[in-house]
């Protein structure tokens, strides 16, 4: 099985890419394809106004964007573009600084999970860290078991289909991440994440990252309209009710590496 892949590298960055061309070789499930990302720090305040609801974030995540955020959430719907417009069902994103820590395994799991991808439902499934999520298990392969997700950090590594890929591109001006999980299952993705961690972003293990490094400004959650005020409150309480209820679990990475 082939599976198209794509890879989100900026032009500039040949080392990076170059390191990565040499890593996925030794997995032939991969039908690697660059994707070049958007520097987000090159956009201009009319370019972003355009293409990206300012307001509508700083609301739904009580900061203001980065411009690397910006940026980053752009190059990831240049991928879901792309294979909406391909005779692909399902794709995977690779972001150019991941790391393997199992490459042993690679091949042979992802290929299992494609497998797995749901055709009639919008589905994304995560390789990479979750912190909240649904505690019983949908898929188990091997020693890896796979649980829905309520949050997530890093969008560097994930199985896309078109359906979940179209409902990501619904809004023309985008207003979230790249990987709000939980607005992912707000709008009817069904999000599915690994355990252990199977594939991890290089910011998450000190690596310096090219498109998130720059500064942002919060915001009082007092100093939000009113019904912004009430959903970050209300999700906020059925968080806590589902973790009290244990029908929601969180993973603390820093106990499990003790």
């Amino acid at each position: 099985m082939k599976i198209k892949t794509y890879v989100i590298n900026m032009k500039e960055s040949v080392v990076r890419r170059n390191a990565l061309l040499s890593e996925v070789t030794k997995y032939p499930c991969m039908d690697v394809e660059i994707v070049e990302a958007v520097n987000g720090r090159r956009m201009s305040s009319e370019d972003v106004k355009k293409n990206f609801d300012v307001l509508k974030f700083t609301y739904r995540y009580r900061r203001t964007p980065k411009r690397g955020e910006i940026g980053c959430v752009h190059s990831h719907r240049e991928c879901y573009k792309r294979l909406l417009a391909s005779d692909e069902e399902f794709a995977l994103v690779l972001e150019d600084d991941v790391v393997f820590f199992y490459p042993e395994r690679v091949d042979s799991l992802i290929k299992e999970m494609a497998g797995k991808m749901k055709s009639a439902q919008p589905h994304i499934i995560s390789f990479t860290t979750h912190a909240i999520y649904y505690t019983k298990s949908v898929h188990l392969v091997d020693n890896f078991s796979f649980y829905r997700l309520w949050d997530a950090y890093g969008a560097c590594a994930y199985l896309i289909n078109k359906k979940a890929a179209e409902r990501l591109l619904k809004a023309s001006r985008p207003s979230i991440v790249a990987d709000d999980f939980t607005h992912m299952k707000r709008i009817g993705i069904l999000a599915e994440g690994i355990y252990p961690t199977f594939i991890s972003g290089g910011s998450s293990i000190d690596k310096p990252s090219e498109i998130q490094d720059d500064c942002t400004d919060y915001v009082r959650l007092s100093d939000l309209p009113f019904r912004y005020q009430l959903k970050h409150c209300w999700t906020r309480f059925y968080c806590e009710l589902l973790l009290s209820a244990k029908i929601l679990s969180f993973r603390n990475y820093f106990k499990d590496r003790n």
